[in-house]
C-alpha cells in the first residue's frame, strides 16, 4: 500500500455517488464522503478534518460496461446508474444524499481494487488537497489499455471549480476566525479598561474611607 496515497482512514469511509460523465471514451464517477457535512462543519470550527472526494475514471466507452467492470472488482454502485448515470442537478444530489450510508460505496472496496491492480498498470491514483477538500483521482483500465490520466487535473478543475474555490477560501471559516479575533480584541480592551479603573482609585482620607476619588 506504500505506493498508494490513501489515508489510513480511507478504508473505513463510505462514499456517495453524485455525478457521472462520459469523457475521453471513458465513464467518470464523482464520489464524496457521505459524512461531508460533518467534515465541513468540523473544519469550519477549526478541527483538521478533510472532506474526501473521488474522481474515478473507468476506461470503457459505455456506462453499463463501466458499471459492470467495477462490479466485477467488488465495487457496488447504485444499480439505477448502470445505464444512464447521474446528472448533477440539485434534485439528484438531494436524492443521493437522502440514501445516507445505505446507498454508498465502500472505501475498502475501492482501496482493494487499487491495491490489486496498481502493480499491473491497470490503475493509477493521485491525490491533492484544496483547503478542506482532499481530492483523489483514480484511473482504471479494466482491459489493460494504456492509462489516460494526463487530462484529469484539467477535467477536475473545470467540473469541480466552484467546490475547489470554496475549499481553498472557506468563507465560513474565515468569518468565524474574524469574529473570534474581534471578540478577542474586545475582551482585551475591556481588560485594559478594567485595570485602568482599578489603578485610578484612591482613598480620599475621609474618616472611614467612605469617599473615593477617581482620576
Amino acid at each position: 500500500m506504500s505506493s498508494l496515497p490513501f489515508t489510513s482512514s480511507f478504508a473505513s469511509d463510505n462514499f456517495t455517488l453524485y455525478k457521472t460523465w462520459l469523457h475521453d471514451r471513458s465513464v467518470i464517477y464523482r464520489f464524496t464522503t457521505w459524512t461531508n457535512v460533518t467534515s465541513w462543519l468540523g473544519n469550519t470550527l477549526g478541527f483538521n478534518v478533510k472532506t474526501s472526494v473521488i474522481f474515478l475514471k473507468v476506461q470503457d466507452t459505455y456506462m453499463a460496461a463501466a458499471y459492470d467492470a467495477l462490479k466485477r472488482e467488488g465495487i457496488v454502485l447504485d444499480p439505477t446508474v448502470r445505464e444512464n448515470g447521474l446528472n448533477d442537478s440539485l434534485g439528484t444530489m438531494a436524492v443521493q444524499k437522502a440514501k445516507l450510508i445505505f446507498g454508498t460505496t465502500s472505501g475498502k472496496d475501492i482501496l482493494a481494487m487499487c491495491k490489486k491492480h496498481v502493480t499491473t498498470g491497470k490503475v493509477s491514483v493521485e491525490v491533492r488537497e484544496e483547503g478542506y477538500i482532499r481530492l483523489y483521482t483514480i484511473v482504471f483500465s479494466p482491459n489493460g489499455t494504456k492509462l489516460r490520466g494526463r487530462d484529469m487535473k484539467d477535467f477536475v478543475d473545470k467540473n469541480f471549480a466552484m467546490q475547489i474555490g470554496h475549499g481553498r477560501n472557506h468563507p465560513e471559516k474565515a468569518l468565524i476566525v474574524a469574529i473570534r479575533n474581534i471578540m478577542t480584541l474586545e475582551n482585551a480592551g475591556e481588560a485594559l479598561l478594567g485595570d485602568g479603573e482599578d489603578s485610578g482609585q484612591q482613598n480620599s482620607g475621609y474618616p472611614g474611607g467612605s469617599m473615593t476619588r477617581y482620576h
